[in-house]
């Protein structure tokens, strides 16, 4: 076996190598990708869940103490405008 068939043999071996590696870390971020998207899907699943449950909580309570809810949200709403007129007067200043 001369000098040039070894070199060319460890070049053949090393692109071999090279592609193995690039085709093993496409693979790698492919199953990480795929694996971030379900874990983004069931995140949004259990949001949602969550929101449907909080909607019928108060729908529930709304039914249930309907002068004491607008009173709430009265309040709600006054504390809200205040704030905001008061941070508004702030940054005229």
């Amino acid at each position: 076996m001369n000098l040039n068939t070894t070199i060319e043999n460890k070049s053949a071996d090393a692109a071999r190598e090279l592609r193995m590696a690039a085709h093993n870390g496409v693979r790698s971020l492919s199953d990480s990708g795929h694996m971030l998207r379900e874990q983004a899907r069931h995140a949004a699943d259990v949001v949602r869940e969550q929101a449907a449950a909080a909607q019928a909580r108060t729908s529930r309570y709304v039914a249930e103490a309907p002068v004491k809810s607008v009173l709430v949200a009265a309040a709600v709403g006054a504390l809200i405008t205040g704030l905001a007129m008061f941070l508004g007067s702030r940054r005229r200043r």
